[in-house]
């Protein structure tokens, strides 16, 4: 439940609140940018319910079992990294606001980034 918890909420949660406020702030159609906002609100719940989990989860483990778990966030980052790296059509980047390949390498950068002292 732990290694779930900080892959699935804690890296991939997170990164989805990002990718959803970066499109409520960039998609061109206001019915999409509405629905982004809900979504990158409740996505950023979800987040920051799971880094509570991991606080309280990760009290209770051994130092072997942070490290393992501090390595499974670092993975499931890295794979972010590779799934930024394709090329996004640009109607998409226009009217649903995702970020175009260079600006989700960037965000996934600077996101595995922010991970590396967690």
């Amino acid at each position: 439940m732990a290694r779930e918890n900080a892959v699935e909420g804690c890296v991939r949660e997170a990164y989805g609140a990002l990718i959803a406020t970066f499109q409520a702030a960039h998609a061109r159609d206001p019915k999409v940018r509405r629905a982004m906002q809900v979504i990158a609100a409740d996505e950023t719940r979800h987040a920051a319910l799971a880094w509570r989990i991991a606080s309280w989860v990760e009290s209770k483990l051994d130092e072997k079992a942070r490290r393992a778990l501090a390595a499974a966030r670092r993975k499931a980052a890295r794979e972010l990294l590779l799934s930024a790296d394709k090329p996004v059509d640009l109607e998409l980047i226009e009217d649903l606001g995702l970020p175009s390949r260079e600006v989700a390498l960037r965000l996934s950068r600077a996101f595995s980034e922010g991970l590396a002292g967690c």
